[in-house]
């Protein structure tokens, strides 16, 4: 985006929303929309009180068409999807970063839309409460898995070497996520495996990881200083 074809015009526009993802807007961030000079729109950001990106982000080609699509976890870092496509409307690029903002995967597709090179894992990363916590704490994961075009997964619990449904989706296509309240303390192991389908390449890609844990007795409390 170059200031010679965008006026250095914005919009604000207050708004309260909540999200339950790490890409998510607190109370009182605001969406800021810079326009082309013929007034259409050009990109649409949202925005910390403190002015800086934070959340959901939107480019636009001049005719109205979508030109990209992310998510910033903070001014200099992208997480999670980022999506890019040609005027027509047709994809272009599909990438996914993890947490620190590292590239994690790509596709790269033709003007037609056909897949012409992939690059990186699509098991992205695995976000965990914390490696210990205590009794009565409620341990959280979160995994998120590259879903390009075409593609989707599931992810399963296992157990004496048979699924279950221990995840469960989210309104983030990319994101499962597991919860439970600890009543036992030890260190605990969480099989999982995740089931990759990819209708482009006609292929079924199955990955076997563990979570690992430790719960320890009830929080010990902060000493106190007469």
């Amino acid at each position: 985006m170059t200031n010679n074809i965008i006026e250095k015009i914005s919009i604000i526009i207050s708004i309260v929303l909540l999200y339950g993802c790490n890409d998510s807007l607190k109370n009182e961030d605001a969406i800021e929309i810079f326009y082309y000079p013929s007034g259409a729109t050009a990109s649409q950001y949202h925005m910390t009180s403190g002015g800086k990106k934070k959340g959901e982000y939107s480019l636009y080609f001049e005719n109205g068409k979508l030109k990209e699509k992310g998510i910033w976890k903070d001014d200099t870092t992208q997480i999670n999807e980022q999506i890019l496509y040609y005027p027509s409307g047709v994809i272009n690029e599909y990438h996914f970063y993890n947490i620190i903002g590292e590239r994690r995967f790509s596709r790269f597709f033709d003007t037609l839309g056909k897949l012409i090179e992939e690059k990186g894992d699509f098991l992205a990363y695995v976000e965990i409460k914390g490696s210990e916590i205590f009794i009565g704490d409620t341990q959280i994961v979160k995994i998120f898995v590259a879903t390009p075009p075409e593609c989707y997964f599931e992810i399963y619990g296992i157990k004496n070497n048979k699924r279950y449904k221990a995840f469960k989706k989210t309104k983030y296509p990319y994101m499962f996520i597991w919860n439970s309240i600890m009543k036992k303390t030890g260190n605990y192991i969480i099989p999982y495996e995740v089931e990759f389908h990819d209708r482009i390449n006609n292929t079924r890609e199955i990955r076997k990881d563990n979570i690992n844990y430790k719960v320890s007795p009830v929080r010990p409390h902060a000493p106190t200083h007469l």
